[in-house]
């Protein structure tokens, strides 16, 4: 029972501590504000602090990486296909989501798009398996 109640404890001082960065750094917000990256990277450390309270930190981190490593798949198939597209926002415990400007004209540039993820995720994984069981990635 006490071991249980030092993991809340910890999960509940990691909150803590984001959100004491959040609010003695309003500053850099603006900042993030009017870059094109600031608003994912501000809601990929929320993420991250959402998924530390209930989870390790390194499956945190790891898991907003893999979703963004997604999302990015996304972002360049559409920009393949010539479609302008917005920089990924996260939403806590839902996923994240990027938009589009301007919609597809055809059934084949959707499924491109949507496809396009898949193999950004499929060959990232591959990677990280490789590196985790010490065989050079090729």
């Amino acid at each position: 029972m006490g071991s249980k109640r030092n993991t809340d404890t910890k999960k509940w001082a990691i909150s803590a501590f984001f959100l004491f960065i959040i609010t003695k750094l309003k500053g850099l917000f603006v900042l993030f504000k009017f870059s094109k990256i600031g608003g994912t990277l501000l809601t990929m450390l929320l993420s991250i602090g959402a998924y530390a309270i209930m989870s390790p930190l390194w499956f945190a981190v790891g898991f907003v990486v893999l979703i963004l490593i997604h999302e990015l798949g996304h972002s360049i198939a559409a920009k393949q296909k010539g479609l302008p597209v917005s920089a990924p926002i996260f939403i806590p415990f839902i996923g994240a989501l990027i938009n589009m400007k301007r919609h597809p004209r055809d059934a084949v540039t959707e499924a491109y798009i949507a496809f396009g993820a898949r193999c950004s995720a499929r060959s990232e994984l591959r990677h990280f398996w490789r590196s985790a069981s010490g065989r050079a990635a090729s």
